[in-house]
């Protein structure tokens, strides 16, 4: 009778982890392309209009100087394929986005450790998923316009990255 109440448990546990995962991914697909279509379209009528244009071109990341917006020339510079392949895989990916998976785990660790409820510890673990998912696709898009043989091993190595931090 308690392999069945164990097994019960489970999976609902499970069923938390999803349902979790996919609210983040919502979130995070949500805010992304509302954004990026409004800054693209605003873009496109400005130059089409012969009017000085939003965004400074001279900026890699495609940011003007004192905007107030960083963040979405950062998400979108990497979902176009524009940021650098090294900074991307190596800076952004690498060291950034595992410092994140690791603090996550660790934050999920003591609220294991503080006995808090199941399903805020699994939250705090799978936190950076979609963040994570975001990189290995940035990636293998800006992989994909470069080309060449280290592309290809960026490519190789951000999917085993994102199996590694999804798994642990």
């Amino acid at each position: 009778m308690f392999a069945m109440q164990k097994t019960e448990c489970d999976a609902d546990h499970s069923f938390v982890i999803v349902h979790v995962l996919a609210a983040d991914f919502c979130i995070l697909a949500v805010v992304f392309f509302a954004k990026s279509r409004s800054v693209d379209g605003f873009e496109t009528s400005a130059s089409r209009l012969g009017e000085v244009p939003l965004m400074d071109k001279s900026d890699p990341a495609g940011r003007a100087p004192g905007n107030i917006g960083h963040g979405v020339g950062f998400f979108s510079a990497r979902w176009r394929g524009e940021a650098p392949l090294d900074r991307l895989f190596w800076r952004d990916m690498v060291l950034v986005g595992t410092a994140i998976s690791v603090a996550s785990s660790a934050l999920a660790l003591v609220l294991l450790g503080l006995k808090l409820p199941l399903w805020l510890v699994l939250a705090a673990h799978v936190l950076p998923v979609p963040y994570n998912i975001f990189l290995t696709i940035a990636v293998w898009r800006t992989a994909e316009k470069t080309g060449g043989f280290k592309a290809q091993l960026m490519m190789l190595g951000s999917a085993l990255w994102l199996i590694a931090t999804v798994i642990v």
